[in-house]
């Protein structure tokens, strides 16, 4: 009966954690369309999604400790557990970076240089494809998954750096006021990407027994 019960918890357990995933998902995807239309609406939309997320966490992380104290799990399922606590910390930070995206967004309307934009969105749009990814493998359990995801960090790394080098050769035409906005925006793409892959690091943890990828 108790291990019935266990089940039924860790099944309403993994629904919270991907009903969050899904409510970054969506997040990143109006971010990314607020970004490519200008649609300064929108991207206050994703500002104030954030407060689903982070409540999200709270009700994950409560649940988390019930679990433990009424099933006192071991050995796998322990491991289980203690991995999806771990995850949702950087979940939350992932949408806090989703946000904060759309704050430096709003301070850019005048921002006009193409070749400036299209570089955020690649940054925008490899983000979301490791997010996919990393959603993937915990669906799948697909520990390869788990390494494509982690590969494509790189790729955000070199964007993040290209953009910098734009930045600085474009001060004048670009303005001081979206020199800063765009280097916080690139900053803030880059560090969700690295969120994204400690996330897999904690999956890879559920399914093997290990972080390293």
């Amino acid at each position: 009966m108790m291990r019935k019960q266990f089940r039924v918890e860790m099944e309403k357990l993994h629904n919270l954690l991907l009903k969050m995933d899904m409510a970054i998902k969506n997040n990143i995807d109006m971010m990314i369309k607020a970004i490519k239309t200008k649609d300064f609406a929108l991207a206050q939309t994703v500002i104030d999604n954030d407060d689903i997320v982070d409540n999200l966490e709270i009700e994950i992380e409560e649940f988390c400790i019930k679990i433990l104290i009424r099933q006192q799990p071991v050995a796998g399922d322990l491991r289980e557990v203690t991995a999806i606590l771990k995850m949702i910390t950087d979940l939350e930070r992932i949408s806090d970076y989703c946000a904060s995206v759309c704050e430096h967004f709003l301070d850019m309307k005048n921002l006009n240089n193409e070749e400036c934009i299209n570089l955020i969105i690649a940054l925008c749009e490899n983000a979301k494809n490791m997010f996919v990814g990393m959603v993937e493998s915990y669906l799948e359990q697909d520990s390869s998954k788990i390494v494509d995801v982690n590969n494509k960090d790189s790729i955000s790394d070199k964007i993040y750096k290209d953009l910098k080098v734009f930045v600085s050769t474009n001060l004048n035409t670009l303005k001081l006021p979206n020199v800063i906005n765009t280097v916080l925006i690139g900053k803030s793409l880059e560090r969700m990407a690295d969120h994204i892959t400690n996330v897999c690091e904690y999956i890879n943890f559920k399914i093997t027994g290990s972080f390293k990828i």
